[in-house]
């Protein structure tokens, strides 16, 4: 019956933006308080990253969210509060509006 309303695909069938999508309404079926994201925007196009980044925002509001990525513009856009980890230690916490400042512009980090 379902099969005549929508064409049912597989998850590795879809693009990577749907692919995305997918993942993050898995990870919320069970409304978890916390919600660990891995690089949740890579192989997105613009527009894909803008919504993306918009619905990460709005969820925490009520579940805790770690972020795990390399971006640094993609922290200052969504973050609150950021440890910056070099092997496997945190060497810097950064809080509020000192996100924006660090990483708004431009980030290099030199290893």
């Amino acid at each position: 019956m379902i099969s005549r309303i929508c064409s049912i695909k597989k998850i590795g069938t879809l693009s990577k933006g749907y692919q995305q999508r997918v993942g993050l309404a898995r990870a919320l079926l069970h409304h978890p308080k916390v919600l660990i994201l891995d690089e949740p925007t890579t192989g997105l196009d613009p527009h894909q990253i803008h919504h993306m980044r918009e619905g990460i925002k709005a969820l925490r509001q009520e579940k805790a969210i770690l972020l795990s990525t390399h971006i640094m513009q993609e922290v200052a856009a969504i973050c609150d509060h950021v440890i910056i980890l070099y092997k496997g230690g945190g060497i810097e916490a950064i809080r509020g509006i000192k996100i924006s400042k660090a990483f708004g512009s431009c980030f290099y980090a030199g290893y």
